[in-house]
């Protein structure tokens, strides 16, 4: 799929357009269907610097970028989905551009008559895996790569969760290569949100909810994968003598992060003005949803290995904390409406099966969800 043709660019891109005509020929070398695009201008709206091909190419890309966002909040499939077996025949919206750190300029990334610095998605992704900056005039790719990243990254999770057997996490070269992987993921969307943030802030508050719910998910992968480890060890030796010294620091490092993760979203939220307004849009609910019960998965956590792992009394308190004032923050706004209620069921529920029966709470359970 795709359209493999001269890509003329925008001088400007001020008014985005979409347009839905369809011409005989190319705007570009057909002088008859640049004469019909004239007479359709006030109509349509058609920016005269941009090409009819790169109007396709934006709408198609916007269809990709709708399809990965829903895939993330609501956990469901993606239709486009891009691997190793499959490429995406379009080229990514001009125009695209990328700086290498070291200062010197990639042949590849000079910009050419024929082709205005425009890349295809595969091509995009392999020069962030070198570490070349990103340098998105329009913002669209920036859009597009960070979502790609983050089905990449839920599609390692699954995978992890599903494929890896328990007892291939006994061995500490294991377990030291999970940590590595963690580390990597994490440094590269870290680096890819200063990376866009620095060319384009209007994206940060997308960014922001791709990044932490992804990065959430990522966590809690982990810590599942482990504690179902821990589960069938202290089945085998209750005293815990058969669980290493490596396996408990991963897992105390993970719990870490992800309570510290979580404790700053939750409590980001909780200070917002008009709670109740934000509560009503849909990406604000999930992710604060799903930190919410990932905070009170970390305190589950924390309940049911803390007479095994050398944990932090104070962040078991932080967590109880927080957690009451969340509390008391969500019953003081209107219970009639539906959101509210939804994270007022995830506290009660969740804080009930934490205190009285940890083992038995999961972030990953759809009850918690089910109104």
């Amino acid at each position: 799929m795709g359209y493999d043709q001269i890509d003329i660019s925008p001088n400007t891109l001020t008014t985005p357009t979409v347009f839905f005509k369809t011409f005989p020929g190319s705007v570009v070398t057909d002088p008859g269907s640049r004469i019909f695009a004239s007479e359709f201008k006030a109509d349509d709206n058609l920016d005269p610097e941009i090409s009819l091909i790169e109007e396709k190419r934006r709408v198609f890309w916007e269809v990709y970028a709708i399809d990965k966002w829903y895939s993330l909040v609501t956990g469901l499939p993606c239709a486009f989905s891009v691997d190793s077996r499959s490429l995406i025949c379009t080229k990514l919206p001009s125009p695209t551009t990328f700086l290498p750190l070291n200062g010197d300029m990639d042949p590849s990334s000079q910009m050419t008559s024929e082709d205005e610095s425009s890349f295809y998605l595969h091509e995009a992704m392999q020069k962030l895996d070198k570490n070349q900056v990103l340098i998105d005039l329009n913002s669209s790719s920036s859009k597009i790569l960070l979502l790609t990243i983050s089905e990449n990254i839920i599609k390692w999770c699954k995978m992890f969760l599903t494929i890896v057997e328990l007892d291939t996490l006994r061995s500490d070269q294991s377990l030291q290569s999970i940590r590595l992987k963690i580390d990597e993921l994490v440094r590269n969307f870290e680096n890819l949100q200063s990376n866009l943030l620095f060319f384009d802030l209007t994206t940060e508050p997308l960014m922001n909810i791709v990044i932490n719910n992804t990065t959430t998910l990522l966590y809690q992968s982990i810590l599942l994968k482990l504690s179902s480890l821990f589960s069938l060890q202290l089945k085998e030796d209750p005293t815990g003598a058969t669980i290493s010294s490596t396996e408990k620091s991963i897992f105390t490092e993970i719990l870490g992060e992800a309570s510290d993760l979580s404790i700053k979203l939750v409590e980001s939220f909780i200070k917002k003005q008009r709670m109740e307004h934000h509560l009503k849009k849909a990406p604000i609910f999930i992710i604060f949803s799903n930190s919410l019960k990932s905070l009170l998965q970390c305190a589950a956590y924390v309940e049911r290995f803390q007479s095994i792992l050398d944990l932090d009394k104070n962040k078991e308190k932080e967590l109880w904390n927080l957690i009451e004032t969340t509390k008391t923050t969500i019953y003081a706004l209107n219970q009639k409406q539906s959101t509210v209620s939804k994270v007022r069921t995830i506290l009660e529920r969740g804080s009930d099966m934490v205190e009285h029966s940890a083992s038995s709470f999961s972030f990953f359970d759809s009850f918690l969800d089910a109104w």
